[in-house]
């Protein structure tokens, strides 16, 4: 099934209609020359000569048509070589198409040239100019007698009436074929329409505003979820769109219908489908009729825009999101840079811890993006597993130096941007003066979900061994403690204990899950 964008509803229809008007025939009775011969037969000419001849006792007779002013013989009868060219009958052709009415010529040489003619080689001559239907000369009817001959009123009207009754089957076989080619041609536009209503998802309605009774195509049904055996369909409207929308479409279909208005129905509102009691949303767009100021009928079409709704309300989100995280990053950065020029001794001292904690943002980040933009594609679920391995990678200086150990819990994006930094701070602690400052150090974060004052909380156990030797606790405390702190207590209403071991040093953290996921 081809894809049509939701906001080229308008557009599909208009350009639909338009490749209609473009394929439309000529005026009626007009071919593709512009002349209404093609569409009447050889044999149609003949008869008319026929009678003619029998009407006027003649034995000859033919017709012209005229093309561009260029007059072309097309049939004849009995003239054999009564003339030396059909330039002659060219000329007669010409001086009839002119005339108003039958011309008449009594005697006329059959010969051009006058040297050797005779009285067998002069003729009697009538005819007429036949026309089309829009009044203008098609051709000439002509008669010949094989001698002079004077007309007589009789022979005029004989004439006029076959001619008439020529035009006339003329501009029946011409309605006739023009009839069918605008069948043919309305066939291949309601195919080419029903095809692009099919490939745009879009159905069609018909609204009697007088009787309330309206009709559906099928693909409406099936777009709106109702059974083809509902009576009224006018009740299926009214009872299934969204009760917060049921007053803007009451209000969108009494202005189309009020006559002193455009007639123009549009909207987008919200269903229940009565099948399956999800909640659609569809974009209606109709045009209302008026006899005697009043309206009779209300036509459009109705398409499901549900997934365009959704990912209007997902960029708002994602849109939303992104400043709220920006303002925090923000907040964020300049309490880092404050509190890390306080504990600096030197700008390169600084520089250091200040990179490393926002490389740790920046990790924490680029694990939550896939999660908050929805990105199927790359989004694995982030959890506490996926952030503890990332941001300690860069210190396993073997297999076995950092053990990760926990059930999957997962994370929103401001549980992971606060817990990144404290993994950072305590990686880093323990890289300068822990275990991971030793080839043999080990450090191993476990985790478990438990009860604690009956709510839900995340244990996390740091335990560090095979450090430098622990004689006693570290006397004050570092901005990296303190930001520890901080960010535990502070941001997520946890608590956090440090015990100082003889082996290394154990960090034991409860956090509320409410702060995590």
């Amino acid at each position: 099934m081809m894809s049509i964008e939701p906001d080229t509803l308008a557009g599909l229809l208009t350009q639909t209609v338009k490749e209609m008007a473009d394929s439309l025939p000529a005026p009626i009775g007009l071919d593709s020359n512009g002349n209404a011969i093609a569409a009447v037969p050889d044999d149609v000419f003949l008869r008319a000569i026929r009678m003619m001849n029998r009407s006027l006792g003649t034995t000859c007779g033919f017709f012209s048509t005229i093309d561009d002013d260029s007059h072309q013989l097309k049939v004849s009868l009995g003239l054999s070589d009564k003339f030396d060219s059909t330039d002659q009958i060219v000329h007669l052709s010409s001086r009839i198409a002119s005339a108003q009415g039958p011309l008449a010529i009594s005697d006329v040489n059959l010969r051009q040239s006058d040297e050797g003619a005779g009285h067998a080689d002069q003729a009697g001559i009538l005819g007429i100019a036949i026309h089309g239907p829009r009044g203008d000369v098609l051709g000439t009817l002509c008669a010949l007698h094989t001698q002079p001959q004077r007309w007589s009123v009789e022979d005029h009207e004989a004439l006029q009436d076959i001619a008439a009754s020529l035009d006339t089957e003329i501009r029946l076989r011409s309605a006739a074929a023009y009839s069918a080619r605008m069948e043919a041609l309305a066939n291949v536009a309601e195919d080419r329409f029903r095809l692009a209503l099919r490939a745009g998802q879009i159905g069609t309605y018909d609204f009697d505003p007088q009787t309330h009774t309206t009709r559906w195509d099928d693909k409406l049904y099936e777009i709106w979820g109702v059974s083809k055996d509902s009576s009224d369909l006018f009740e299926v409207i009214e009872s299934t769109i969204h009760p917060e929308d049921k007053p803007l479409w009451e209000a969108d279909v009494a202005a189309s219908l009020d006559p002193a208005g455009s007639g123009l129905h549009e909207l987008e509102m919200r269903i229940l489908r009565p099948d399956t009691g999800e909640e659609r949303w569809l974009h209606a767009i109709g045009q209302a009729s008026f006899v005697d100021g009043k309206p009779v009928r209300l036509i459009g079409v109705v398409r499901d825009v549900t997934l365009r709704k959704f990912a209007q309300n997902r960029d708002l989100l994602l849109s939303t999101e992104l400043n709220h995280r920006v303002k925090n990053m923000f907040t964020v950065i300049s309490g880092l840079i404050s509190l890390t020029e306080r504990a600096s001794e030197t700008t390169s001292d600084m520089a250091e811890a200040l990179r490393g904690r926002v490389n740790a943002l920046a990790v924490a980040h680029a694990l939550i993006q896939p999660a908050v933009s929805r990105d199927v594609n790359r989004h694995n679920a982030l959890t506490l597993q996926n952030l503890t391995q990332t941001l300690l990678a860069p210190h396993r200086q073997n297999v076995d130096a950092v053990i990760c150990d926990g059930p999957n819990v997962p994370l929103s994006t401001q549980g992971a941007a606060n817990l990144a930094l404290v993994i950072h701070e305590m990686a880093t602690n323990a890289a300068k003066y822990g275990a991971l400052s030793h080839r043999a150090g080990t450090l191993t974060v476990s985790w478990d979900l438990e009860e604690k004052d009956s709510q839900p909380h995340l244990k996390l156990k740091w335990v560090e061994k095979g450090g430098p030797l622990v004689t006693a606790a570290a006397a004050g405390k570092g901005f990296g403690s303190r930001l520890i702190e901080m960010t535990i207590k502070g941001q997520m209403r946890g608590s956090i204990d440090v015990d100082w071991q003889s082996f290394g040093l154990v960090y034991t953290m409860a956090i509320p899950t409410v702060a995590l996921i």
